[in-house]
């Protein structure tokens, strides 16, 4: 008997030592620990809260934020995360599983939009951090907009394999060649190379065509899954923008090799922007302003300074900033304006109003140019410093500091 006891003691014993098959604790309690570190409970922000956050007044910023041992100057973009600030408040983040490109993110319809490129094999696409699609094929999008409660993009394959519009992942219209005109860099374009009338989503792209030693290129102008024009190669030598607005078609474009020749052109009626002689232009976009169509882009030769960015209509030079710096945007607001100039590429001078405001100079640089944005008289940007971890948000001369490994990606004001 005592020997019996003796070895049901043991097994007792040996038993205590053992993990339980059944662990009584409630789930979410055992997994506390494993993610403490995280700057947010799961639960404290839903897709739909955010929106409702992101329709608040306030300043939001999106940044990419690294670990402090990531040299991501270097190409380390181990262990990337999306954050979204208000304000100086973070509300959200998350981790990347590509690329984390300033030109992949975006803040529109009061969410915070991403594109991935999964393994190489899947594109996906985020909504405020959770899964809203994914397709197989690799594309970067150029264009992406929320409409009417559908996604639709705008993606150029890789491999130069064409592109392929799509809404909520589903293709309507691709092409195994030709190059999209346009890109989610187009700030006055919400969608990027994607631009919707009241008639449909429209976009464009370019098929190379070779003629003799010369490659000049045809457009095509869509709507939808539609053709709707066709430009043969060689009626423009250069195609800047083509977009839609109320119900008309507008392109920007040189006529000919000489800037001079630079023309808007109304549906199929060219009108000259009156450039001169010894002035040379580049970056001639299209851009909605005060119920018209008016054409952005910038020079140099055109005096008062050695570069200058501009607004042109039908009535010639309407808006412009000038400086022996490049000028990366000018900015306008219902009559009023602003505009940021470079040096060696970090943000040299800021002007609001006519007024040069301090910004540090040779300091900060703008990742994006979605990370500067111009409302109401306000002028707000998303600095990133070019060579340490102490950022800041600027917004007409206020500033917010915030320190992380990273850079910001985006700004917007509510």
């Amino acid at each position: 008997m005592r020997r019996l006891i003796g070895i049901l003691a043991c097994f007792l014993a040996l038993a205590a030592c053992q993990k339980p098959l059944f662990d009584p604790t409630p789930r979410w309690m055992r997994m506390q620990d494993r993610f403490t570190h995280f700057p947010h409970a799961p639960e404290e922000e839903t897709p739909d809260s955010l929106t409702l956050q992101l329709s608040s007044p306030g300043v939001f910023a999106v940044a990419v934020r690294f670990p402090e041992w990531a040299d991501w100057r270097e190409g380390d973009y181990r262990g990337a995360e999306a954050v979204l600030f208000k304000d100086s408040t973070e509300l959200l983040s998350f981790p990347f599983r590509g690329d984390p490109a300033p030109d992949r993110i975006c803040l529109l319809d009061g969410a915070l939009w991403i594109d991935q490129t999964l393994e190489g094999r899947q594109t996906a696409v985020l909504r405020n951090g959770e899964m809203y699609l994914r397709y197989d094929g690799e594309e970067v999008l150029k264009g992406l907009l929320p409409l009417n409660g559908h996604l639709h993009t705008l993606g150029q394959r890789a491999g130069g394999k064409g592109l392929c519009y799509r809404i909520d992942g589903v293709a309507v219209f691709s092409s195994p060649v030709g190059n999209i005109l346009g890109s989610r860099e187009d700030r006055e374009w919400p969608g990027g190379a994607l631009a919707a009338d009241s008639s449909g989503v429209y976009y464009s792209y370019s098929i190379p065509v070779q003629k003799g030693e010369e490659t000049q290129h045809e457009y095509r102008i869509m709507r939808g899954a539609e053709l709707v024009q066709t430009l043969a190669a060689g009626l423009a030598h250069t195609v800047f923008d083509i977009r839609p607005f109320n119900g008309v078609l507008y392109r920007s474009e040189c006529r000919t090799p000489y800037s001079w020749s630079l023309c808007l052109v109304m549906a199929d009626t060219p009108i000259s922007m009156n450039v001169g002689e010894g002035e040379s232009v580049s970056r001639c976009r299209l851009v909605p302003y005060e119920g018209e169509m008016v054409m952005k882009g910038y020079s140099t030769g055109l005096g008062g300074g050695k570069y200058t960015c501009w607004v042109r209509d039908h009535h010639g030079l309407r808006l412009t900033a000038s400086s022996n710096n490049p000028v990366a945007d000018l900015f306008m607001y219902q009559g009023s304006s602003a505009y940021i100039t470079l040096d060696e590429g970090r943000v040299y001078q800021v002007f609001v109003g006519g007024v040069n405001t301090q910004a540090k100079p040779h300091t900060y640089l703008l990742k994006s140019a979605r990370c500067a944005v111009f409302q109401k008289g306000t002028l707000a940007m998303a600095l990133s410093h070019a060579t340490g971890t102490e950022h800041r948000l600027w917004v007409n001369g206020k500033i917010i500091p915030l320190t992380f490994n990273g850079y910001f990606a985006a700004i917007q004001i509510q």
